[in-house]
């Protein structure tokens, strides 16, 4: 509190200024901003997609609870999407399952492990042939040389059957000597003993001969035998040979035919993995997108405006068409605070709340509840920050809307000395008053403190009772 002395006497040094006595008071610094009333929670709903609104459940003024349906938009598109999605999940899953349990890996393993069986088949063939072929040439070796052994006893009885021939034929020789001296009957006899020597002779010769024909030919057809029995052994594990490579080969062949296959397998199952992924995140996409086609009441409130009616396109949530929810059982006021003065806004400061339509001027008390730190940043690129200011004198009825001004109390000095703003002047090396000391004035250098609108606090350099003059 301050009051200003005005006094005109001769005793004044000079009637035309005024005179204030120092005096101790209240003084306040404030910020100024105009407000609007609001519900004390309040939000503009909107959809979360275009569309063409095809439900409106309520009207402007209805109460609702939380979570009620306000309005819809047209799903059918959607909806079409939605099931196309599903569509393609169940087909991609299918076709997963399908490479997943399929028989293709396991046959083409069984056919695998079938030509692996057969590769051990030849070669337990080559081994066998090999042995075979072996002792093929081993017998045919061992006949050709028992047909040898054959013709070589063969000729050595027809030499030893030349050898009795020639000593018949000396017989014979002999006994025709003896005969011609015996007489005429013991040469007959003779000449019958050796003409029957004669015939076993040659009966022996003709068998010797014989026989070392067979064995010639004995020996002839096993010497054939052994390079046929040579030939067919070499043959035959050639083949058993060639057959066990090919029989490596074609296992060579089943192994990378199923490891291809598994490779293959493998990117059959990454790539519906794939396609599984991207269906389910068009489901999800198309779900969240039905659901932003609604809006319901996030709190319980009063539907104070609908912007738009059945039919109406609704061009996204970019517009500034949306529904305003506010609950209005309780009030408050939010004012727009300029960015140079928003530091010196604080949670709990006091305010002063006047209504522009109450002719009266009555004021409100009020406190700062809360600060939102989100600027609001205007076409000039003025910055601004909703402050919120709760009421704290009892309220009759109040619109959601109503215009106020607000005075926020940011700082504040009792029992403090303070003067008018205009008794202080200011220079380059600090603040000056002019000071009356009976009949002279003189200049006084002080320090302020607290400023208001009409007044300066008062540090230093002057006292209680003194007199400005300005």
């Amino acid at each position: 509190m301050f009051f200003v002395v005005r006094t005109f006497s001769q005793d004044n040094p000079d009637d035309s200024l005024d005179s204030y006595t120092v005096h101790k008071g209240t003084i306040e610094s404030v910020v100024r901003a105009p407000g609007t009333i609001k519900g004390k929670e309040n939000q503009n709903l909107a959809f979360g997609s275009p569309g063409f609104i095809s439900e409106i459940f309520v009207e402007e003024g209805t109460t609702v609870e939380e979570g009620t349906v306000i309005a819809k938009l047209n799903t059918t598109s959607l909806e079409s999407e939605l099931l196309s999605a599903q569509g393609s999940l169940q087909s991609a899953q299918a076709n997963y399952n399908k490479v997943v349990d399929g028989l293709d890996v396991k046959i083409q393993e069984l056919q695998a492990g079938v030509v692996l069986k057969n590769e051990e088949i030849a070669k337990s063939n080559y081994q066998t042939s090999q042995i075979t072929s072996e002792n093929s040439v081993a017998i045919a070796q061992l006949n050709s040389d028992i047909a040898q052994e054959t013709h070589d006893n063969s000729e050595f009885n027809a030499d030893l059957l030349k050898e009795e021939a020639d000593q018949a034929e000396d017989l014979y020789r002999d006994s025709e000597d003896v005969a011609a001296l015996s007489g005429p009957e013991s040469e007959d006899v003779a000449r019958e003993q050796t003409e029957l020597a004669e015939i076993q002779y040659q009966g022996r010769v003709e068998s010797a001969e014989s026989s070392s024909f067979i064995t010639d030919l004995q020996a002839e057809q096993s010497e054939i035998s052994l390079e046929s029995t040579t030939v067919n052994s070499e043959h035959s594990l050639v083949t058993a040979e060639n057959q066990y490579s090919i029989s490596e080969l074609n296992s060579s062949i089943a192994e990378l035919q199923t490891q291809q296959l598994i490779s293959s397998k493998k990117y059959d199952l990454t790539a519906l993995d794939g396609q599984i992924k991207q269906a389910k995140s068009r489901i999800s996409s198309t779900e969240y997108a039905l659901e932003k086609t609604t809006i319901r009441a996030p709190f319980p409130g009063t539907i104070i405006s609908i912007p738009f009616k059945v039919g109406d396109y609704y061009p996204g949530p970019a517009s500034s068409s949306s529904v305003y929810l506010a609950d209005v059982s309780e009030y408050i006021v939010e004012v727009e605070i300029n960015e140079l003065d928003i530091l010196s806004i604080q949670e709990g400061q006091s305010a002063i709340i006047e209504f522009e339509s109450d002719t009266e001027g009555t004021q409100y008390s009020g406190s700062v509840t809360h600060i939102n730190p989100a600027p609001i940043i205007d076409p000039g690129g003025v910055v601004n920050y909703i402050v919120e200011v709760s009421f704290t004198t009892p309220l009759e009825l109040l619109y959601e809307g109503l215009s106020v001004d607000v005075e926020i109390i940011t700082n504040q000095s009792e029992e403090t000395l303070v003067v008018p703003l205009v008794g202080v002047s200011q220079e380059s090396d600090g603040y000056y008053v002019t000071l009356r000391n009976g009949t002279t004035r003189r200049k006084q250098k002080v320090e302020i403190g607290l400023s208001s609108d009409f007044e300066y606090e008062i540090l230093a350099g002057l006292s209680e009772g003194d007199v400005i003059l300005y």
